[in-house]
């Protein structure tokens, strides 16, 4: 029996093509990655805002420019529409910057002129918004002496953050020539990527699939769980949190007599804690009024906070089962997880990267995993027969 010798010019002649092919492959990824490093945090923060809040703004908005221009090309509808849901966005989150300005500086007037110094980079028209939110923050830490945080160093960030964003164009050119990491800058660069997200991150997302082993059936159940999770985690525990913040940050300026807004931002922070949340912001005031003899706003104050707590709890259950019932309470203690790592890991970006990576586990564990039999998919049984070679 004879044995056939190995010839390595035959070997190499056969693969050193392919070998080669596939290093220009990653040097091109290398260089795409070692040239994009940089624009790092803007581009995370603009693919999560967009798997965060495109089912809520830029769907509706696709789905009523299609009924309204049926003709109308796919990709520049989907463009427009990524356009008008990004400016939905920013509508929505400079919202509460204008609710605490009209809030903080006691009348309408005063408001439009710390709008206008804002705008106009007046100093002396931005003082009494400055002073205001450093006097309130001094009054709600004198109630929680814990929270990390002091009144000057408040008024210090928000006088920075205001300011840059009234001449974002010097910040975002000190961005791109210097590297700066302005909150500012990146925020304005996402939105700026923004809109071509959502235009074709369900096209990507549907095409990345596609050249995944799993089925038609499986894809489209990681869409709609997608869709699913999000509406849970926006509108069940974060509106539901803001509630719990509304509901304790009223009844503390009621009956104790504090500022409304720096109670509820605490209070719908702390009311993401599973449990004991909202325990750390009502049981302090509660002790509050009962050391100075107030035992009736006291007990009214008990009885409110605990009535409140459990009616919102009871409407949160029954809202989030209709929207969807596989996540549970790990949904709440997950976000909080993903909250804290985001802004110990991105800062104040990882208000939106922590949610997204959440997200992103629930629909890796629910979903991708099980078709390899770890865990159990909700409702799809592995196709395992589905030919794992690309389409052509």
């Amino acid at each position: 029996m004879t044995q056939t010798s190995f010839d390595p010019r035959q070997f190499l002649r056969g693969w050193l093509p392919h070998i080669l092919l596939l290093g220009l492959v990653v040097g091109c990824l290398v260089l795409v990655a070692y040239t994009l490093a940089p624009l790092g945090d803007p581009i995370l923060l603009a693919i999560s805002l967009a798997a965060l809040t495109s089912p809520l703004v830029f769907e509706p908005s696709d789905r009523l420019l299609c009924r309204m221009l049926p003709k109308m090309n796919e990709l520049l509808r989907r463009q427009i529409a990524g356009i008008i849901a990004t400016i939905i966005l920013v509508l929505i989150l400079i919202t509460p910057l204008l609710a605490l300005i009209l809030t903080t500086v006691g009348g309408v007037q005063q408001a439009i002129d710390v709008i206008i110094g804002i705008g106009t980079r007046n100093a002396e028209k931005m003082t009494p918004l400055f002073l205001s939110i450093e006097q309130q923050t001094d009054s709600l830490l004198q109630l929680y002496p814990s929270l990390p945080f002091e009144g000057a160093q408040i008024r210090q960030w928000l006088e920075g953050f205001l300011t840059e964003a009234s001449d974002l164009g010097t910040t975002f050119l000190s961005f791109m020539f210097r590297g700066t990491s302005s909150l500012i800058a990146h925020l304005a660069l996402a939105l700026f990527i923004l809109p071509s997200c959502y235009a074709q991150g369900g096209l990507a997302a549907r095409f990345i699939l596609s050249y995944t082993p799993l089925s038609d059936e499986q894809s489209k159940a990681i869409a709609d769980r997608h869709h699913s999770v999000v509406k849970r985690l926006l509108s069940d525990t974060l509106l539901f949190a803001l509630c719990r913040g509304v509901l304790l940050g009223g009844l503390a300026w009621l009956f104790v007599g504090i500022p409304l807004v720096p109670v509820v931002a605490v209070a719908t922070f702390l009311s993401l804690v599973p449990a004991v949340g909202t325990t750390m912001v009502w049981l302090p005031l509660v002790i509050i009024l009962w050391t100075t003899n107030q035992y009736l706003a006291a007990s009214i104050m008990t009885v409110c906070s605990l009535g409140g707590s459990w009616g919102l709890s009871y409407v949160r259950s029954h809202v989030g089962q209709r929207i969807d019932e596989a996540s549970g309470v790990w949904l709440s203690f997950l976000l909080f997880m993903g909250l804290a790592a985001g802004l110990l890991t991105f800062g104040m970006k990882g208000f939106v990267i922590g949610p997204m990576l959440v997200v992103a586990v629930i629909l890796v564990f629910a979903h991708l995993l099980p078709f390899y039999g770890l865990g159990k998919q909700d409702g799809i049984e592995s196709d395992n027969n589905k030919p794992t070679t690309p389409p052509a």
